[in-house]
C-alpha cells in the first residue's frame, strides 16, 4: 500500500524513472516461412458389438448371428472388444496466432492465447484399421465359424484427419528473456500448458472430434524488438505418450456396415453390422514445429477500480476519447459527474495499487509508485460538472515516455468541497499504447 502526503506524491511525479515496462505483442504465425512435421499413431478402444444385417422385412437374405459353437436361433448381439488403430504423417506448415508479455528490463516474458492449427487448413489421410476381438459366433447366409478369443485386424482404407489444433489451456509460467549482443534482440524459453485435439472425418466414423489431450510446449526461440513491431523465431518438439480414459463423453457409433470375410469355410463375406463407444485414447504423437511470426504491440483500454461518491452525489467517471495511437498523439480524458466549478488534472503509473481514502481525501486512489502528475493540463469542472483532459505529448511530465505495447494507468485527480483536505478521484483506466 501507498503511505504518503501530498509533498511526496507531488515528489514520485518529478522523480518518475523511466525504465522498459513490459509490453504486449499479438503474432500471427507466417505459414510461408514456418514448417511443421507431426507424427501420430493413436488405437481407440471401441467396446461394443457386432450383429448380422438380416431383416425379416427389409433384408431377409442378410446375414444372421448366432453365438456359440452350437444351436441358437435368430440374429443375436456378439459382444465384441474393437480397437481403431490411425496412423498418419504430415510434413506442411502450421498456422495460428499467439500473444506475448516482454518485460526486456525484468528479463522475463510469458505466452497467452496460443491456438495452432498444426495442418494449416489441411486435411491429411490417415489409415485406418479395425481390430475386432470376441466372442466365438456363427453366422448363417453364409454358414460360418468364428473362434473368438484372438484379435481379427480389418483393414477400413484411409479416413481424413482435420482440424488438429493445438490450443493454450492455461496460464504460462514467466519464460526467460536472455539478451544477446546485438541490440533489441533476445532469446528466450517458456513452457506453455496447452491441449491437443483433432478430428477424424469419413464414412466409418463420421465427423468425430477427438481429445482434448493436455500437453506442455517448451517454446525456445530468438525475438526481435523494434518500435511498436516484433518478429519471433520458436521452435518446439513435442513427444506426447498419454492415455484418455473417455477422450469423447457420451459419443457412439452406430450400426456401421461390416463385410467380414468367412473363416470357416473362407471365400465368403459375413454382413455385419457393429456398434460401440468410445472407450479409451492411447496416442504417440511427435510434432516438430519451426513457427516464424511477426507482432504488433497490442493497445486498449478497461476500466478498473471503481470511484467513491464525491459531493456531487455520485461517483466520478473517466473515459477514454479517441484511439491510443502514438503515431496520432491525439489521446484525451473526459470527466464526469464531477463537483461543480472545480480544479483537476491526470495522474499516471504504471503500476496499479487500491489506496482508499488517500490522505484524508474522499477518493480512492488506483495507481502505484511512481506516479506523474500532469499538472500543467490543469481544466476546470465549471458549472457542466465535467472536464476534457487532453495528454500533451509535447510537455509530458519528467522521465514520461509512452511507447508502443506498454501499459499505464491513469485517473483524475479533482478538488472537492467541504472540510480540508477535500479532493478526490476517478475510477481507474487501464491503457496499453499502440504505434
Amino acid at each position: 500500500m501507498i503511505r504518503t502526503t501530498l509533498l511526496g506524491l507531488a515528489a514520485a511525479g518529478t522523480c518518475l524513472a523511466s525504465p522498459l515496462f513490459a509490453q504486449d505483442f499479438a503474432f500471427t504465425i507466417d505459414t510461408v516461412a514456418s514448417a511443421s512435421n507431426l507424427d501420430a499413431n493413436a488405437t481407440i478402444a471401441l467396446p461394443g458389438t457386432l450383429i448380422g444385417d438380416f431383416d425379416a422385412l427389409t433384408n431377409p437374405g442378410g446375414t444372421s448371428t448366432l453365438p456359440g459353437l452350437f444351436g441358437g436361433a435368430g440374429n443375436n448381439e456378439i459382444a465384441a472388444d474393437f480397437g481403431l488403430g490411425i496412423v498418419t504423417s504430415f510434413a506442411g506448415s502450421a498456422s495460428g496466432t499467439f500473444g506475448m508479455t516482454v518485460d526486456a528490463g525484468a528479463g522475463t516474458v510469458s505466452v497467452q492465447d496460443l491456438d495452432l492449427d498444426l495442418l494449416g487448413g489441411d486435411s491429411v489421410s490417415a489409415q485406418l484399421v479395425l481390430s475386432a476381438e470376441f466372442e466365438t459366433f456363427r453366422t448363417v447366409q453364409p454358414t460360418s465359424l468364428y473362434i473368438g478369443g484372438f484379435p481379427l485386424d480389418i483393414p477400413l482404407g484411409g479416413q481424413e484427419l482435420t482440424d488438429i489444433q493445438l490450443v493454450q489451456s492455461g496460464s504460462a509460467g514467466l519464460g526467460v528473456l536472455t539478451p544477446t549482443r546485438r541490440p533489441g534482440v533476445y532469446t528466450f524459453l517458456v513452457g506453455v500448458p496447452a491441449e491437443v485435439s483433432f478430428t477424424i472425418d469419413g464414412a466409418l466414423t463420421g465427423t468425430t472430434p477427438v481429445g482434448p489431450i493436455p500437453v506442455i510446449v517448451p517454446m525456445a526461440g530468438t525475438l526481435m524488438l523494434k518500435g511498436g513491431m516484433a518478429s519471433v523465431s520458436v521452435a518446439f518438439d513435442l513427444d506426447e505418450m498419454q492415455s484418455l480414459p473417455d477422450p469423447v463423453p457420451g459419443f457412439v457409433i452406430p450400426d456401421v456396415p461390416l463385410p467380414l470375410p468367412t473363416i470357416l469355410p473362407p471365400g465368403g463375406t459375413a454382413n455385419l453390422l457393429f456398434t460401440a463407444a468410445i472407450g479409451s485414447l492411447d496416442i504417440d504423437l511427435l510434432v516438430d514445429a519451426t513457427l516464424v511470426a511477426n507482432g504488433e504491440a497490442a493497445c486498449g483500454f478497461e476500466s478498473y477500480c471503481p470511484a467513491a461518491t464525491n459531493t456531487s452525489g455520485m461517483a466520478a467517471v473517466l473515459a477514454p476519447v479517441g484511439l491510443p495511437e502514438l503515431a496520432a498523439q491525439t489521446m484525451s480524458f473526459e470527466a464526469t459527474n464531477l463537483p461543480t466549478n472545480q480544479f483537476g488534472y491526470l495522474i499516471a503509473s504504471p503500476t496499479q495499487d487500491f489506496v482508499p481514502f488517500f490522505m484524508g481525501g474522499g477518493g480512492h486512489l488506483c495507481l502505484g509508485a511512481p506516479i506523474a502528475h500532469f499538472r500543467s493540463q490543469i481544466q476546470f469542472s465549471g458549472l457542466t460538472s465535467s472536464m476534457t483532459l487532453p495528454i500533451d505529448f509535447e510537455d509530458l511530465p519528467r522521465g514520461v515516455n509512452f511507447v508502443p505495447g506498454t501499459t499505464w494507468n491513469f485517473q483524475a485527480w479533482f478538488r472537492d468541497v467541504g472540510d480540508a483536505p477535500a479532493h478526490n478521484t476517478t475510477n481507474g483506466v487501464q491503457l496499453t499504447w499502440c504505434p
